[in-house]
């Protein structure tokens, strides 16, 4: 058994881990989505979505992306009576943002082409 001194040092050092938490940041999501119909002559269309997201790590905000593509799938049938269906494809890259702090006119993200 510890001596009690050694034993108080290490119970402090695992309280102290215990009671910090990681602060949330912002992540920039981009995510790929196809359109795609039951029309005999349907070309696929595809949109990239850039979304927000607070969590406390890279993981955790890549987790929230795909959940928040999935729940935007969706599929409704147009005036040609055609259903059109929008589906998640790929989270193309999460990334954290330039500043945690936002204000008018800020860049959150830059890309390279």
């Amino acid at each position: 058994m510890l001596n009690d001194n050694r034993f108080k040092k290490y119970q402090n050092k695992i309280m102290i881990n215990e009671t910090i938490q990681e602060k949330p940041s912002f992540y920039v999501a981009v995510l790929l989505y196809e359109s795609s119909s039951t029309a005999p002559d349907d070309q696929p269309f595809y949109q990239e979505g850039f979304v927000l997201i607070k969590a406390t790590s890279k993981e955790e905000a890549e987790k929230k992306a795909w959940k928040y593509g999935l729940e935007e799938q969706v599929s409704y049938h147009n005036e040609n009576k055609n259903t059109i269906t929008w589906s998640l494809k790929q989270v193309v890259d999460v990334n954290s943002v330039l500043y945690d702090e936002f204000e008018d006119e800020r860049q959150i993200d830059a890309r390279n082409c």
